[in-house]
């Protein structure tokens, strides 16, 4: 084998003491089960050691700044590069963070215009630039030459002194002759000035024929003349005024203008950001439909959401006894109110009732406290900020502008307008051979531009928000910044880079990796997709179980030949009925005339008590449909409606079922459940509270009065005092970092002795954390409670995991399922009062075909034996391939995309020329 990283003796988590080689230059995908130990292998291991190689290479005093590292427990790693992580997150929450920022794009754009931008006032539109002095003599029209001028500095910067000291001021220095416009020229002993007269007066500092001999005497003069009048000079000739500075200043508003900065230009500095939005581009304001829900409601009945919270019920007090003088009765509906009384209500009588308006003054008096803070968010929307119209920069920062556009409009551009928009900058650049500087920074923006239309995000502006970013955006985004740096001989780890991406998208990003590789760099991929597993060097394959029945290398080698691909999702398709579109007794949600953000919807139909899948490519509209559109429509009170235009959500109708069947509708979104070293299994899925009930009613807890508290190893009393409950101690070595080891008290049990002492069917509380969840509904057989949540968390897939296990520890596969455990209520009895909706955002993420298995199991016996109705957005074929319904959008993304482009069945889908998915579909 070439030269490769060579790893020996591993044994971090579940790893089973492997070795294993991974080929340096080539591309390496690391597959697997969910929690074989993937990530144990790629994050722990591999580049948690070469960070930690990295910090010690650092002095002592850098260290002690820096994150430390506890060494992965392995005998050999030896040829390991410098590495790069790309992990999943899938959920960035920084309300500031953008694709500009991201991608590093807005620094380079930011250097062009603090070197290259042209000041244009906003008051009266005129350019505002230096003139220096060599600059002043050429400025003047040609006319002038042989004439009489005069060079005058004007006395306005001396407004702060005595008028009558300033004559004696200036001819001290040399300067006898003034000029005055009514007045004309004079000397020192004729000038009397008044206080605000002061600008009418300039000082002559010297008087030539203008000629091209003179030249030198005359910048000399300018010279002086700018020193004197602090950056102004005024050429006189002929009772004719020419008036110039060597400041950023507009002669005629008189406005001074800084020197243009990287910091000018950002939202995120005092210097640039919006003094009203604070650089956000969006104002709160209040959301009356959050404030009053229900209309039908008065003061009296406590209608006012807002005011029910704490001691802000005094308020309706308030209210109601203002009212009366308005003629505003308690027991009148908010429905009956007219014009007036709401504007009564929302602005108040400032003398007796300030109303909504004051109240949410009020509240914000007492945003100190968390409580009235978060109370405060919950009844206010946010629109596009009225003093910057959403560019989040200040009316002086958008003064500045290259080619009549300023920092933030460029922003708002898609990047395929940007990249235009950069390529005739350039072209401007190059003919005018000025800025060869800013060209230099030009064509690396332009560059990284080039990389990340490459990768498809040409529909992005630069001031999208990836916290609205798709998981699929935001991986290609990482990817753009990473291929951008044009690094060599480096090691990348990628986190499953083809999750939220359609497979058309998939074959772009694979080219992309190509490219990184093919710079000198060494790529390992987890990845459960079987493209990107063909089309990778060298295959690595982990399993054959999750858990402790994982860590175990399969396979090892080339692409191809004997290399391990999962095979298909052993589910027939006729496991769920199909869809009787024709049935009367089919029921159907539809949704017309929807066009909220890209979407351009006429008609989308939704058949209840089926499983429906939601495709298209990254950025069709997919979660503007169901998370924006279908859920807010349907959870006008906890949803989001009051972020968006509400006519653009669309109109909600139903077919064959009453208007009055209540609706109940559940979100399982992608941001991820937390982890916690303090969180372990049994407590996540809901059983622990019952097992410490168990045992504190055992006869030997009663008889030494132990509490139900001390069966917790994250309270003291019971816990093991000396690790605090961990069951191990961590010895910091200052600058070597922190060594972990176990217990020496406890012998990692956890709990003190007299807790372990205690026992239930011969086990103590220890040795039930040591117990896998298919153990525990085994020796819990008689505690139907906790069988019934067991047997959820096996039917998941989820039953080799032990119950101590820290969610810490687990992988993302074994999380999402974790999170789809504690959302999914399997175990209900049948309800047909009322329709249930549940929507999965990508349930597949982190999972193998074989975790698909118990998946799709659950969803459908949601379907075939509690009625509900199941909507995944998603683009894994195995799982879409089991669908009842499709619900594809597209054709593109952004502008290109909004519209269904096929509506119907799998089978469906495969005959449709119009269904980008079904000619993959039909390879299922």
């Amino acid at each position: 084998m070439a030269q490769s990283i060579r790893c020996e003796g591993i044994t971090t988590h579940n790893l089973k003491n492997i070795d294993i080689d991974f080929p340096i230059g080539l591309i390496t995908a690391v597959t697997g089960p969910s929690g074989s130990g993937k990530s144990s292998l790629v994050y722990d291991t591999l580049y948690g050691e070469s960070y930690r190689r990295y910090i010690e290479s650092l002095s002592s005093y850098a260290r002690q700044y820096l994150t430390k590292i506890v060494k992965a427990p392995f005998k050999k790693i030896a040829n390991l590069p410098p590495s790069i992580a790309l992990k999943q997150v899938r959920h960035f929450s920084n309300p500031r963070s953008t694709l500009a920022s991201l991608t590093e794009l807005d620094d380079f754009l930011r250097a062009i215009f603090a070197a290259h931008a042209q000041i244009v006032c906003p008051t009266c539109g005129k350019p505002v630039q230096i003139t220096h002095a060599h600059q002043v003599f050429p400025s003047l029209p040609s006319e002038l030459l042989g004439q009489k001028i005069a060079i005058l500095a004007p006395l306005e910067f001396l407004t702060a002194l005595d008028p009558e000291q300033i004559p004696q001021i200036l001819s001290s220095q040399g300067f006898n002759r003034f000029w005055h416009p009514q007045q004309g020229f004079f000397t020192q002993t004729e000038m009397s000035p008044q206080q605000d007269e002061l600008h009418d007066f300039f000082v002559v500092v010297d008087r030539i024929v203008l000629k091209e001999n003179e030249r030198f005497r005359f910048e000399e003069a300018v010279r002086l003349a700018f020193k004197i009048a602090k950056g102004k000079v005024s050429i006189l000739c002929a009772s004719t005024l020419h008036q110039f500075t060597n400041e950023l200043r507009c002669l005629p508003c008189d406005t001074l203008f800084p020197s243009p900065s990287v910091a000018l230009f950002s939202p995120d500095h005092p210097l640039g950001a919006c003094t009203q939005c604070k650089g956000f581009g969006l104002e709160p304001e209040l959301a009356m439909d959050k404030i009053i829900p229900e209309k039908s409601l008065s003061l009296e009945t406590e209608g006012v959401a807002a005011w029910n919270f704490g001691s802000c019920r005094n308020w309706y007090e308030l209210a109601i006894e203002a009212g009366k003088d308005v003629g505003v009765k308690a027991s009148t509906p908010f429905t009956s109110y007219t014009a007036k009384q709401w504007e009564w209500l929302t602005q108040g009588n400032q003398e007796v009732f300030p109303g909504m308006v004051g109240f949410f003054s009020w509240l914000d008096t007492k945003s100190y406290k968390a409580h009235y803070r978060i109370h405060a968010s919950k009844f206010k929307t946010y629109r596009t900020c009225s003093s910057c119209d959403g560019f989040g920069l200040n009316e002086l920062s958008r003064c500045y502008k290259i080619s009549g556009s300023h920092f933030g409009s460029l922003m708002s551009l898609n990047l395929r307008s940007l990249n235009a928009w950069l390529q005739d900058l350039k072209t401007h650049l190059i003919r005018s051979s000025s800025g060869e500087s800013t060209l230099i920074t030009l064509e690396d923006l332009l560059e990284r531009v080039a990389i990340t239309l490459e990768l498809g995000l040409d529909y992005l502006s630069l001031s999208r928000k990836t916290r609205t970013m798709s998981g699929g955006e935001f991986q290609r985004a990482c990817l753009a910044r990473s291929l951008a740096s044009g690094l060599s001989d480096t090691l990348y780890c990628l986190d499953e880079p083809t999750t939220g991406l359609h497979l058309l998208d998939s074959a772009r990003l694979i080219k992309i990796i190509r490219r990184l590789r093919d710079l000198g760099n060494t790529i390992i991929v987890v990845e459960h997709d079987a493209t990107v597993i063909k089309e990778a060097d060298h295959i690595v394959c982990l399993g054959p179980k999750g858990g402790s029945e994982g860590g175990h290398i399969m396979y090892q080698g080339p692409s191809g030949g004997e290399a391990p691909i999962s095979p298909p999702i052993p589910v027939q398709k006729t496991v769920l009925p199909p869809i009787k579109t024709q049935a009367a007794e089919q029921t159907w949600l539809t949704i017309k005339d929807s066009r909220l953000n890209n979407l351009c919807i006429n008609e989308v139909r939704f058949p209840l008590n089926t499983l429906i899948g939601i495709c298209g490519v990254s950025g069709s509209g997919k979660t503007s449909l169901i998370h924006g559109c279908l859920f807010n429509l349907l959870n006008k009170d906890g949803g989001d409606i009051a972020l968006e235009n509400s006519e653009d959500l669309g109109v909600l109708l139903r077919e064959n079922f009453s208007p009055q069947t209540p609706i109940s509708i559940q979100l399982i979104d992608q941001k991820p459940p937390a982890r916690s070293s303090r969180s372990s299994v049994a407590s996540y899925i809901g059983i622990w509270d019952w097992i410490r009930d168990i045992y504190a009613r055992t006869p030997k807890a009663k008889a030494l009065k132990i509490p139900k508290s001390y069966f917790s190893f994250n309270s003291p009393g019971g816990r093991c005092e000396a690790c605090e409950g961990r069951g191990w101690t961590s010895e910091d070595l200052s600058f070597l970092g922190e060594i972990k080891q176990s217990c020496d008290i406890c012998l990692g049990k956890r709990f003190s002795k007299s807790v372990l002492n205690v026992t239930y069917n011969g086990k103590n509380i220890a040795d039930i954390l040591d117990l896998t969840v298919n153990e525990a509904e085994n020796f819990f057989v008689e505690e139907p409670n906790i069988c019934a949540k067991i047997s959820t968390a096996r039917k998941l897939g989820l039953d080799y995991l032990i119950l101590g296990q820290t969610t810490s520890a687990l992988s993302g596969g074994e999380m999402q399922r974790l999170k789809l455990f504690t959302s999914l209520d399997i175990t209900k009895e049948k309800d047909r009062t009322s329709k249930k909706i549940l929507i999965l955002d990508e349930p597949s993420v982190g999972l193998a075909d074989s975790d698909l298995i118990p998946i799709f199991e659950v969803l459908a016996h949601l379907v075939k034996d509690l009625d509900y109705t199941v909507l995944i957005i998603e683009h894994n074929l195995l799982l879409l391939s089991q669908c009842q319904w499709l619900i594809e959008l597209g054709p593109g993304s952004a502008e290109a995309g909004g519209k269904v482009v096929f509506q119907g069945s799998v089978a469906e889908a495969i005959e449709s020329p119009h269904s980008r998915t079904g000619e993959f579909l039909i390879k299922i």
